[in-house]
């Protein structure tokens, strides 16, 4: 049954061009694998929706999702008189044990809760046209570049130093329209780090393109 699930939601991804209906399958087949006791898989899901979340409310969600899934996962192991080793320490929470795991569900629900007054922490805009922008900036040893895709199509992002060489193709493929997010670690195509300075990344989608001034400092 639960084979099937995944089978299901994993066709659904694939043939899906919706973002939004794209994320919740994503969801949908990370409670699968919780459900059917694969612990790591589930949590590598959640972490990897909480990667595009567009909301702090998207975010705390997945933070959620991660501890509830600790939690199953301790419980688990008492059903079975086992102690797992499995710790979660990271985007901002830590996890060693069941207490732990509780503690964590309680507080992100505090904060949940604390913010449903604000309807509008829900509601994921929509992008209307290319934008460009990355964090930190200046940034050692990584950075995390955003960018919003208004329609779906090829995406290009490239680095290039100040005399306009190219030094790092971070994405040539097709993209869904939404909100992404990758992250540049400071090396090149052939994985050497770069030296301090100045940088350009540039966005092309065909018919548009964004340059965005980044700086590595050592």
């Amino acid at each position: 049954m639960l084979n099937d699930l995944r089978g299901i939601y994993a066709a659904y991804m694939v043939a899906c061009s919706d973002s939004v209906l794209i994320k919740s399958a994503q969801a949908k087949y990370a409670m699968v694998d919780r459900l059917d006791g694969l612990y790591p898989d589930a949590i590598q899901a959640y972490e990897d929706l909480l990667l595009f979340s567009t909301t702090e409310v998207d975010s705390l969600l997945c933070l959620l999702d991660i501890a509830y899934t600790m939690q199953d996962m301790y419980y688990d192991d008492s059903g079975k008189a086992a102690h797992s080793t499995m710790s979660y320490q990271s985007n901002g929470i830590s996890i060693s044990n069941l207490k732990d795991a509780k503690h964590t569900v309680e507080q992100l629900w505090g904060k949940i809760l604390a913010k449903s007054e604000d309807e509008s922490i829900y509601n994921a805009p929509v992008p209307t046209k290319l934008e460009l922008s990355n964090y930190p900036n200046p940034f050692n040893p990584s950075t995390t570049i955003a960018f919003s895709v208004p329609e779906a199509g090829k995406v290009r992002l490239t680095v290039y130093n100040i005399r306009g060489q190219r030094v790092r193709d971070l994405i040539d493929d097709s993209m869904m329209r939404g909100f992404h997010k990758v992250i540049w670690d400071g090396k090149d195509n052939s994985n050497c780090s770069v030296s301090s300075g100045l940088y350009f990344v540039r966005i092309d989608t065909g018919n548009n393109a964004v340059v965005k001034k980044v700086m590595m400092l050592k």
